[in-house]
């Protein structure tokens, strides 16, 4: 796939830690898919209940479904943050696992036990978001651009169309339907 012609770049975010004994590098990329992810943490189904009149209606509100789901979305950001941080040239967990969704919260207390402190670690999770594309406001600043890019088209457009119906040598506006 190319977009205008061009192939499209992967959207990698290096998240630098600064430190006077030298600096730190993150690498953050996005996470394409999640099929590996599903294989390990399927997502969980709503248990059925009889309506009267023998219906059957999945039950969205059964507090241990509402756990369950909690779990999931819990898991999926870990994966995301440790799949995307995998691009990090040299990063190796100790007690992470990434076939092990149990171990997946453990990079957190890896960061910190390794002298990361809690901003710098919040910086690598910002970099994470950035490359998979949830940071809202970079979404509303691109969408600015192309909304203004759109904006500057139609404007001239617009003044083209103008300047075509600018008066001839005879001193008659041009007609349109000619």
């Amino acid at each position: 796939m190319k977009l205008q012609g061009k192939k499209i770049p992967t959207a990698e975010v290096i998240v630098p830690i600064i430190r006077d004994s030298g600096n730190l590098y993150f690498t953050a990329s996005p996470v394409l898919n999640y099929d590996d992810f599903l294989k390990l943490c399927p997502e969980p189904k709503p248990p059925k209940r009889m309506l009267p009149g023998g219906v059957m209606q999945e039950n969205v509100a059964d507090p241990n479904y509402k756990k369950k789901l909690e779990m999931f979305a819990t898991h999926r950001t870990h994966y995301m943050i440790l799949k995307s941080l995998q691009s990090t040239p040299g990063l190796d967990w100790d007690t992470v696992k990434l076939d092990d969704p149990e171990t997946w919260a453990n990079y957190e207390s890896e960061m910190r036990g390794n002298g990361i402190a809690e901003g710098e670690i919040a910086r690598v999770i910002n970099g994470v978001i950035q490359a998979n594309g949830l940071d809202d406001s970079k979404v509303e600043e691109a969408r600015r651009g192309f909304l203004a890019s759109a904006q500057a088209v139609v404007d001239t457009d617009q003044s083209i169309q103008k300047a075509e119906l600018l008066p001839t040598e005879s001193g008659e506006p041009a007609n349109a339907s000619e």
